[in-house]
């Protein structure tokens, strides 16, 4: 990883990890504040418009990225249509929303309706925040679309402290708050891309339009399966208990899943690239590389989670959440699975295969809601940790199987650490470590001459 590539995974990686630490905080406020019942509450009111999304994005951000990579269409075409399908896109999803809301007592048990109602706004404004983000990768402007992701991290931080100072986090008010600032942010994304791409006017490309929905439908069922295996859990967990239980299950799965923000600033970066690399034999050695450097990583901090894992929950969330310890140290061995396969997804999309990317989903989806709706009744949200654990690491085996078919790489390439790999990761860390060093000397520098 050495170059620009080098420097986009180590800029999305900071990023990552401030958006980590400020979503842990977050985390931690809404947790302790509303008890394990309201808190399981929040998060199924939350999945409902990421569900939307899932559901009716069709992944034309994804399909932005391929076909900007590939060069085959201009890139104000490509922008304009995607930006004037999210419109229509948007329709559909308040539609779909309105559908599901009438059956509301069925999909959401225990969930209160004007819950739902506020939340359904929120879906479009995710659909824009990715589809104009996938475009700032697209175009290679990789510190912007970091920039944008870490503000709406932010401000909605800032956010929580307030009302939490106010003495007024109540359910509605986050989703409210949550939407304006999706608005807030969403209206500078438009302004930065108009000007990257040195047009006020949408152009609208009726055959790239096709295009990207002949792509985008191959990466949409992918995208679903993933959404469904990783996020389904919750309602199946509130369907067959209650809310209290998906409270506790929302922590377990708050920090194990951030096993996953490294992958997935490796992965954001690798796409992209990926589309645009036209030399098979560097791709080839591409993947493999990153693949090594990211289970390295990620194995490390498994094994401090694990260690230290239990501590930090009650330590943060407090004793009120101490039963979502045991599921959290199960997660973990499916998260780093799971890191692994993000790598070999984004490979794949690059080379224009996302039917492979749905298959491995459907592989992680198969086996989890069959071993869920199996163990949860006789073991809770632990049976959910194991069904979860067990079907991601299916997934990667499966995921690793079909990589190795269609890039010709023999499995050693891919599992065997090289010594390249630790010099990689030693500079990559001594970086980081130069660069927060910098970054607080000149602070403090800048502190005492004031």
């Amino acid at each position: 990883m050495a170059g620009k590539l080098s420097y986009n995974i180590f800029s999305t990686f900071i990023t990552q990890i401030l958006i980590f630490f400020l979503g842990i905080l977050v985390s931690v406020i809404l947790a302790r504040q509303l008890g394990p019942g309201i808190k399981g509450v929040y998060s199924i009111v939350t999945l409902f418009p990421s569900l939307l999304v899932y559901f009716t994005s069709f992944s034309l951000g994804q399909a932005a990225i391929y076909y900007i990579g590939k060069a085959k269409y201009s890139r104000k075409e490509i922008y304009g249509s995607t930006i004037i399908l999210g419109f229509f896109i948007s329709i559909i999803c308040f539609i779909g929303g309105g559908l599901m809301l009438l059956c509301h007592n069925l999909f959401f048990p225990g969930i209160e309706l004007k819950y739902l109602i506020i939340g359904i706004f929120a879906a479009p404004c995710q659909i824009f925040f990715g589809y104009l983000g996938y475009t700032m990768l697209a175009i290679q402007r990789i510190w912007k679309y970091n920039f944008f992701s870490f503000l709406q991290t932010l401000l909605f931080f800032i956010f929580i402290v307030v009302i939490y100072l106010l003495n007024s986090i109540k359910i509605e008010y986050l989703i409210i708050g949550e939407i304006a600032i999706y608005l807030f942010v969403l209206f500078f994304m438009f302004i930065a891309l108009n000007k990257e791409m040195g047009t006020t006017r949408l152009e609208f490309n009726f055959d790239y339009a096709k295009k990207a929905f002949a792509f985008g439908s191959r990466v949409y069922l992918g995208n679903i399966l993933s959404f469904a295996s990783c996020r389904f859990n919750i309602l199946i967990i509130n369907f067959l208990t209650n809310p209290f239980q998906v409270g506790l299950w929302s922590v377990a799965i708050a920090i194990s899943e951030k096993l996953w923000f490294f992958s997935d600033a490796v992965g954001t970066v690798l796409f992209p690239r990926t589309a645009a690399e036209a030399d098979k034999e560097n791709l080839k050695e591409l993947t493999p590389r990153v693949f090594r450097s990211v289970m390295v990583i990620n194995s490390l901090m498994v094994v401090l989670l694990f260690l230290f894992g239990g501590w930090i929950i009650n330590f943060l969330y407090s004793y009120q959440y101490e039963e979502a310890v045991a599921p959290f140290k199960i997660l973990l061995a499916g998260a780093l699975s799971l890191s692994g396969i993000k790598i070999i997804e984004s490979d794949l999309k690059g080379r224009g295969r996302p039917g492979l990317v749905a298959k491995i989903s459907a592989v992680a989806l198969a086996v989890n809601v069959a071993l869920i709706l199996a163990l949860i009744p006789a073991y809770g949200i632990k049976g959910a940790a194991w069904a979860s654990t067990i079907a991601y690491i299916s997934s990667f085996i499966f995921a690793l199987t079909v990589y190795l078919r269609i890039s010709g790489n023999p499995l050693n390439n891919m599992i065997v650490i090289k010594i390249t790999d630790m010099i990689v990761i030693w500079r990559f860390f001594k970086e980081i470590c130069h660069k927060i060093s910098n970054s607080l000397y000149g602070f403090f520098n800048r502190d005492y001459h004031t």
